[in-house]
C-alpha cells in the first residue's frame, strides 16, 4: 500500500451555496433523529455486520469487501491531492463505511459515496475545501483510472494525458449535482451528527508509544498500519484504543522491535490478546489482495 504522507494547509473558504444548504438541512434535524445518532456512537452490532444492505440485494460478502476498500483507496488518493491532514481522510473513509451499512451498494456507485463522504469530513474536521476542487480531484483520479486499464503509461506521461476538467462543462455539473445529493443522503441516513464518529485511533498512538518508550521509527510503522486499516470495516467493529494497540503491535513486528510481551502491555490500553490477533491478521490480510481498481469493479458487476 504504501507509506502515507501527512499534509498540512491553509484552509481554503468553503462554497457558500453549499455551505447554506448543509446548514440548512442540520438545522433541520428534530427529536425523531436521536435515536440514530445514539447507534453512532457505539459499535456496530453483529447482525447488522454481517446481514447488510447490499447483501441483502445479493452481493456476496467478499465482493463488497472489494468495493469498500476501493472506496477508502479512492478517499485516500483524492486526500493526498487535495493535501488534506489525515485525519480528514479517516473521517470520510468511516462515513463511508457508516453509510453502506444503511443502504446497498447496488443503489449508490461508491465513487459518488466516497466524493460525498470526502467533502463531507473536510466540514466535520474544519478543513474546508472548495466544491470544484474535491469534484476536479475526483474526476482526475477517475480519468488516470481509465488510462491506467489501457496501458502500461508511467506516472508522468498519465498526468500529461489527463484533461483538466472544464467547470462550466455539463460533467462538472452533472457530478456537482450527484455530489450535493450524495451528500445530503448520507446526512439524511447517519442522523445528521457525525462529529460523535471521529473518535479515531490515531490520537492514541503518539500517547501509546510515549508510554512503551518505543521509538519514532515504530510510531511511523503504526500509523501506516492505522492508515491501511480504514479500508476495512474494523473502524465500527472494535474501539479506537484496540486499533491503536493493534497497529503498535504489527509495527513492532515488522521493525522487530523488542517490547514486553511477558508484562501483556495491551492490557494496559483496555486489549485483550484476542482482540489483537482478530485485529492484525485482519489488517496483514489486506496485503494478500490485489489493488481494486474501476475497472476491476465493472467486470465483477458484470
Amino acid at each position: 500500500w504504501g507509506d502515507i504522507q501527512v499534509f498540512h494547509f491553509s484552509p481554503l473558504p468553503v462554497s457558500r451555496v453549499t455551505h447554506a444548504a448543509t446548514q440548512r438541512l442540520l438545522a433541520r434535524i428534530s427529536c425523531e433523529s436521536l435515536p440514530i445518532m445514539a447507534d453512532l456512537d457505539i459499535l456496530l452490532p453483529a447482525d447488522v455486520l454481517i446481514n447488510t444492505p447490499s447483501r441483502q440485494d445479493g452481493m456476496s460478502a467478499e465482493q463488497e469487501t472489494q468495493i469498500r476498500i476501493f472506496g477508502c483507496q479512492r478517499i485516500q488518493e483524492a486526500g493526498i491531492l487535495l493535501k488534506l491532514p489525515q485525519v480528514t481522510m479517516v473521517t470520510g473513509q468511516v462515513i463511508l463505511h457508516r453509510f453502506f451499512f444503511r443502504k446497498s451498494i447496488k443503489q449508490y456507485d461508491v465513487k459518488a459515496v466516497a466524493m460525498a463522504s470526502l467533502f463531507l469530513a473536510t466540514k466535520v474536521e474544519e478543513t474546508p475545501k472548495q466544491l470544484r476542487h474535491v469534484v476536479c480531484v475526483f474526476y482526475h483520479l477517475e480519468k488516470k483510472a481509465e488510462l491506467l486499464s489501457k496501458g502500461n503509461e508511467s506516472s508522468e506521461t498519465l498526468v500529461q494525458q489527463i484533461p483538466v476538467l472544464d467547470i462550466t462543462s455539463q460533467k462538472f455539473f452533472d457530478m456537482q449535482e450527484e455530489l450535493v445529493k450524495t451528500e445530503r443522503m448520507i446526512l439524511k441516513e447517519l442522523g445528521f451528527m457525525l462529529y460523535i464518529i471521529t473518535n479515531h485511533p490515531h490520537k492514541f498512538i503518539l500517547q501509546y508509544i510515549k508510554v512503551l518508550d518505543a521509538s519514532k521509527e515504530i510510531a511511523q510503522c503504526a500509523w501506516n498500519f492505522l492508515n491501511d486499516s480504514m479500508r476495512t470495516t474494523l473502524c465500527v467493529r472494535f474501539q479506537p484504543e484496540v486499533l491503536a494497540c493493534s497497529a503498535i503491535f504489527l509495527a513492532r513486528r515488522f521493525m522487530q522491535y523488542r517490547l514486553p510481551d511477558h508484562l501483556k502491555w495491551w492490557e494496559l490500553f483496555d486489549t485483550s490478546r484476542s482482540q489483537l490477533e482478530e485485529v492484525s491478521e485482519e489488517i496483514l490480510s489486506l496485503y494478500k489482495r490485489p489493488k481494486i481498481t474501476s475497472d476491476s469493479l465493472i467486470r465483477q458487476e458484470v
